[in-house]
């Protein structure tokens, strides 16, 4: 049971904070930047915005979300630079940073593997979301659909709790201005 508790919260913080899945050496995604717009459903209701560059190495998540059950808001802005992750609460305006002194932007971690398997997912198909062809994957809390290493869709229920989220528009000609990826105080 203990485990099947940490699996939930592992992938719950996978998917609510915007970690997407690794795809290659060097590289976090088969695409070299985008822009996604989600929307969640379910228990939580809410949107994203979330901009990568140089195949996801910089990533920037500007993420609203409101608490069904408690009408709770939260308003968060969390960039990642490489080793560095920052997270700004955008009401409290509490910042967090954290810094992977162990990082390589040339070592392959197998995050993919690692969520897929933590989770019991196994692939059952391919689906359109956002315009764009995805593997579906389906595990013991729910479902994944990946594209090119991004998650754009994810139904996952845990205790009793069901969070949908779901790319609405990717655009991969965007022109990300360099600002996006770092935190203005």
């Amino acid at each position: 049971m203990k485990s099947l508790k940490r699996i939930s919260v592992y992938l719950i913080l996978v998917l609510m904070t915007g970690q997407q899945l690794t795809a290659q050496s060097g590289k976090h995604f088969f695409v070299k930047k985008g822009t996604i717009e989600y929307r969640f459903s379910g228990d939580f209701t809410g949107k994203e915005i979330f901009c990568f560059d140089d195949f996801g190495l910089k990533e920037s998540h500007l993420k609203e979300l409101v608490s069904n059950q408690k009408q709770q808001k939260t308003k968060t802005l969390t960039i990642i630079n490489n080793a560095e992750k920052t997270e700004k609460d955008l009401i409290t305006g509490k910042t967090l940073i954290y810094t992977n002194n162990n990082f390589d932007s040339n070592e392959f971690e197998d995050e993919t593997s690692k969520l897929l398997e933590a989770g019991n997912f196994s692939k059952t198909g391919t689906e359109i979301i956002a315009g764009q062809p995805c593997e579906k994957y389906t595990g013991d809390m729910g479902t994944l659909s990946v594209w090119k290493g991004i998650i754009l869709k994810s139904e996952i229920t845990v205790a009793d709790k069901k969070i949908i989220k779901t790319a609405i528009s990717v655009d991969t000609l965007a022109i990300i201005p360099e600002n996006k990826f770092n935190l203005k105080e």
